[in-house]
This record gives structure tokens, C-alpha cells and sequence, in this order.
């Protein structure tokens, strides 16, 4: 297929790599900063452009791009190309595929659940990509794209798959957050948190095994307020830090509590 890729970040960068190795053209690049686009489009061999105006003629059209800034691109986008021309997409978990109804007549969602930076290789074969699509002979389209991509291609729905981004941004966006604060309490006290590496391991490696809430450990579970109120105390030089660990305890021990179903 012919694509111009709408958008330079993390999304964008690793999109556009995979459907260029997988054979696909990427005629453009396109992003309000030139050199984003410049970056991009070296690494897929095509044009770089910081003007929507200058998008040419193709089957696929991703919008890769903040969920705020796409109204406005798709806008931009219907005064410049005609609506016959080619499929329109993007790549966010909680927009709605209806975002492109009175813009142009196909149109779908590629959402592709992992988390990207530039800087680091994934194995796309393996990520999760979740498919939506306005016809049947779009969505088949997009669904044929998607596996020629990722091994594991599933139809979604836009209200499920809000619900899946926020099921992901729990999953891994606060996790991550909280491998930063426990970093961070390390590193002001001088202690290499290097240590916590193999902690951290384990609680992922034991997911294959087991639930989460089976796999839950620690003075929450127990409700051990002794521990509990001393380490809420230590934390008294971090106040916001304080609040999160309060609430959640509170939110490990109810949940530990709660009858199995």
C-alpha cells in the first residue's frame, strides 16, 4: 500500500517502520516539526513535510498524532483531499472511529497496545493490534494490514477498546510511575536501585503463573498497621508520594479482602 504517515512520535516512528519492512510505501511524513518528519522519513526512505498541503495521493492515510490535535487534522485534512481518496485511520485507544464520520466516507482504528520509545527495538510480530473499521471492506483491509504486522490481530470496538486503553494505562503507565517513585527513594538516599530489579521481574514473571490479586503481597494484604503507619510517616518529606501509598494500601487490603468469585 501507499501511506502517508500523519505524525512523528513514539506511535508513529515504530508504525511506520514496521509497514515499511513489511514491503509498504510510506510516500510522506508528515509533522508541524520539519525535522521530526525529516527523522522519520529517514529511517522509512521517504519525504519529510511540515505541510499538510503537501501530502500526496494514497490508500492509507494514519493519523498518528495527540488524541487533541486530531479533530483539527482531519479538518485540515478534508479541505485538501478529496474524500474518495484512500482510507483514513488513527491510532489512539480512546478516540471514537465515529471522530472521522463527516470527514470522509472509509475510515477505521489501528491500535496497536504497547508502550513506545523511539530509542528502543520492539518485536512487532508481537504486539497486540486491535482493528475497527467503518465496512466490512475496510475492516478487512485494515484487518489484512494488521497480519502482515502482528500475530495477534482482534476486531475491537471503540467503546471496548477505550475501556482496554484504560485498562493499559493502569497496567503500565501508573506501574511505571511507580517503578520512578521507588527509584527516586533510592537514589536521594544514595542506594542503587539496580536491586529492585529482580523484585521487579519476579512480579511480572509470576503474572504467567497466576492472578495478580493471588500473586499480592506485602503489609497491605495483611493490613500490618504498624509497618504500614511507620512507612506513611517516613514519607512525610513527600507528600504526594504519602497520599498514593495511603490509598493504596487502603485499595490492596480491600481488594485482598473481597470474597473470590
Amino acid at each position: 500500500m501507499n501511506i502517508c504517515m500523519i505524525g512523528s512520535g513514539n506511535v508513529a516512528t515504530h508504525l511506520a517502520c514496521a509497514l515499511a519492512e513489511a514491503g509498504h510505501s510510506i510516500l510522506k511524513v508528515y509533522s508541524q516539526h520539519l525535522a521530526h518528519a525529516q527523522e522519520l522519513a529517514s529511517l522509512t526512505h521517504s519525504q519529510a513535510t511540515d505541510s499538510l498541503e503537501h501530502l500526496p495521493q494514497a490508500d492509507l492515510y494514519i493519523l498518528s498524532v495527540k488524541d487533541y490535535c486530531l479533530e483539527s487534522i482531519c479538518q485540515q485534512l478534508s479541505q485538501l483531499i478529496s474524500a474518495q481518496q484512500g482510507i483514513w485511520v488513527h491510532t489512539a485507544g480512546s478516540v471514537s472511529i465515529n471522530l472521522f464520520e463527516e470527514y470522509c466516507p472509509r475510515y477505521g482504528v489501528i491500535y496497536p497496545l504497547q508502550t513506545f520509545s523511539k530509542q528502543r527495538k520492539i518485536q512487532f510480530q508481537q504486539v497486540p493490534i486491535f482493528v475497527e473499521g467503518s465496512s466490512d471492506e475496510v475492516t478487512k483491509t485494515l484487518t489484512d494490514l494488521a497480519h502482515q504486522l502482528s500475530n495477534n490481530v482482534t476486531l475491537l470496538d471503540s467503546e471496548r477498546r477505550a475501556l482496554l486503553h484504560l485498562s493499559a494505562v493502569w497496567a503500565n503507565n501508573f506501574t511505571n510511575h511507580c517503578f520512578t517513585l521507588a527509584y527516586k527513594l533510592l537514589e536521594d538516599k544514595g542506594i542503587s536501585p539496580t536491586c529492585l530489579h529482580p523484585l521487579i521481574q519476579e512480579t511480572i514473571d509470576k503474572l504467567k503463573d497466576m492472578p495478580p490479586r493471588q500473586g499480592q503481597t506485602g503489609p497491605a494484604v495483611r493490613w500490618d498497621e504498624n509497618v504500614i503507619n511507620h512507612q506513611a510517616e517516613s514519607l512525610k518529606e513527600y507528600p504526594t508520594m504519602q497520599q498514593i501509598y495511603k490509598l493504596m494500601s487502603q485499595s490492596i487490603h480491600e481488594e485482598a479482602t473481597k470474597p473470590l468469585q
